[in-house]
């Protein structure tokens, strides 16, 4: 609770929702790997609110809409595309389709030199991989 009344006083205090943290994770980063909407909610423009419900593929349009960078990698190199690998299901794929659709590079390498096809074959993700394909990883 501490957390969130913290977030919303810097936002409301002018600070900027697009930059990184010390450990280089952006705001789609935490959506992929937190999937907490109480925080997405304050970065984003607070009249738009009847757009979220809940939903991780709005959140990222609407993300991508107030300027976050979807290839932004973290001090461990990984971007979101790299950090899908969190959810399950549907939600993956969409969440990855989005991604891609909005610019995200497939073959970025983190620093222990895996891309996200890397990744999705570790994973056993037949379809995360096919996509990848389709997409030039």
């Amino acid at each position: 609770y501490k957390d969130i009344e913290l977030v919303k006083l810097l936002l409301d205090q002018g600070a900027n929702s697009s930059y990184a943290d010390v450990d280089g994770m952006t705001a789609f980063h935490f959506v992929v790997s937190k999937y907490d909407f109480r925080y997405i909610k304050l970065t984003l423009d607070r009249t738009r609110e009847d757009i979220i419900n809940n939903n991780i593929e709005n959140i990222v349009r609407l993300l991508v809409l107030h300027g976050s960078f979807v290839n932004a990698q973290n001090k461990l190199g990984l971007s979101p595309l790299h950090m899908i690998r969190e959810f399950s299901g549907h939600h993956s794929l969409n969440v990855a389709t989005l991604f891609l659709q909005f610019g995200a590079k497939c073959n970025l390498k983190d620093h222990d030199g895996n891309t996200p096809l890397h990744l999705a074959i570790e994973r056993g993700s037949d379809n995360m991989v096919l996509l990848l394909l389709e997409h030039g990883a």
